[in-house]
């Protein structure tokens, strides 16, 4: 076996590649200009894409809207991104985009939140860690319950930071439909062609732009619409004919006893974890679907806001996430919340209203997938430092999954119930993050969380 790192000419090295007997290298015989030039063309109009999958870029990007990156950077699953963290980082400086007309308002009751929620949280902490001193070094674990709830006020016109890494081909992708976005797409989207000084990825640009209104960036994805209730569908029944035996659905959700490991064993039946297919109707605050875009292997259809002419005349819980600590406010301060969620959007454009929405406002999807991914969701969604939306979501789905197959299992939920099954001890990985309660012990959907 010989095995090499490549850093150049990978476009058109893996596509000689694909019709030589040998692996084409930098170090090969390189061919004409006119060759090189007519297998990039005729590579790139037949949509052999995948020779633009081998070479990848990684921007360092500061001053975007959160909008952004929830609807255009991360509206697809061919990207890694670690972006600053709304529930771990104080935002009472943060600057908003100029299309952001709320900011500074939502600035001052983010800080009044933030302000009430520190001794209604602090006292929650310490019915759970009793001998914690959160006036010191325990100070920021409460500090950080205290951003997670406030930060349902922010809009998402709030800049962000973040590195992303992208492929060759979701670079160009960007350039296309960036031109059908927004003006900020399109300014960012060019600042970071304009960096990328790439011999073949500027030939493949060029040949872009040259058709523009017919070349196709096929994604193989098919849309799928649902009726509005939630459901979850199941078809490992076309798969029973194994060597051993037939399949149970208790054979496809099992769990790995092997102490050497901690995750789910998803290999033995690994056809029939991927053809067990669930859909779900789902309507979440914009912050917990922004969350739910970093499983890749689940796909959401578009996006649906509803905003109704006059909210005051309907319940709010339609159209707005309050998270439950929420209740405990001061009666003032929850007028002055209820007062803003009901003018933010008065005199703003279509484009502008997108900026100006909060992160608790109400967004309804589909969410579709197969088992292997719901499982590596739900096991890290199940935690109780999971924020407190995503884990009653997943809590939910995983009882409807249960429910579905007539399941017994009650040991599976967060990692320390996986850690515990095999005997891999500590059984929570969270470190000095602990959560405070041993949830191994425990059937997750009997668990009420407190904070």
């Amino acid at each position: 076996m010989n095995i090499s790192l490549v850093d150049k000419s990978l476009v058109l090295n893996s596509a000689r590649t694909c019709y030589s007997k040998d692996l084409v290298t930098p170090e090969s015989r390189q061919v004409s200009d006119k060759v090189r030039d007519s297998i990039l063309s005729s590579t790139l109009e037949a949509s052999h894409l995948t020779t633009r999958q081998h070479k990848y870029y990684t921007f360092g990007i500061s001053g975007v809207s959160r909008s952004l990156v929830w609807l255009f950077l991360h509206s697809h699953p061919f990207y890694n991104t670690e972006e600053k963290s709304l529930r771990y980082v104080d935002i009472s400086s943060s600057i908003f985009h100029s299309k952001c007309k709320v900011g500074e308002e939502a600035r001052t009751l983010y800080k009044d939140i933030c302000k009430e929620l520190f001794p209604i949280i602090e006292k929650r902490y310490k019915d759970i860690f009793p001998y914690r001193n959160t006036v010191n070094k325990y100070k920021t674990d409460v500090q950080h319950k205290v951003f997670e709830n406030a930060r349902a006020i922010i809009p998402n016109g709030i800049l962000t930071n973040l590195y992303h890494t992208i492929s060759h081909l979701t670079l160009l992708r960007y350039y296309a439909l960036s031109r059908h976005f927004s003006d900020e797409a399109q300014d960012l989207v060019d600042q970071m062609v304009n960096l990328v000084q790439d011999k073949e990825f500027l030939y493949d640009l060029d040949l872009v732009k040259e058709q523009e209104e017919s070349f196709s960036f096929n994604t193989h994805y098919i849309i799928r619409y649902l009726p509005s209730q939630i459901m979850a569908r199941e078809f490992s029944s076309l798969l029973v004919d194994y060597p051993r035996g037939r399949i149970t659905d208790y054979d496809i959700i099992r769990f790995n006893k092997n102490s050497r490991r901690s995750s789910l064993n998803l290999y033995d039946y690994s056809d029939s974890n991927i053809h067990t297919y669930y859909e779900f109707d789902s309507t979440t605050s914009i912050a917990c679907a922004i969350q739910q875009q970093r499983y890749r292997g689940i796909n959401r259809d578009i996006f649906t806001i509803e905003i109704p002419g006059d909210l005051s005349s309907k319940g709010a819980s339609d159209f707005i996430y309050f998270p439950k600590i929420f209740k405990e406010l001061s009666s003032p301060l929850k007028l002055r919340i209820g007062q803003f969620l009901l003018q933010f959007h008065s005199g703003l454009s279509s484009e502008e209203f997108i900026y100006n929405l909060p992160n608790c406002w109400k967004v309804s999807y589909t969410e579709s997938g197969n088992l292997v991914s719901f499982l590596h969701k739900w096991s890290q969604r199940l935690c109780l430092n999971a924020q407190d939306e995503i884990w009653e979501i997943s809590k939910s789905q995983w009882k409807q999954v249960k429910e579905v197959h007539n399941l017994t299992i009650d040991s599976f939920g967060a990692p320390c119930h996986i850690r515990q099954e095999s005997n891999k001890k500590p059984f929570c990985p969270e470190g000095k993050r602990f959560c405070g309660i041993p949830v191994w012990k425990k059937d997750i959907l009997q668990i009420e969380r407190t904070l």
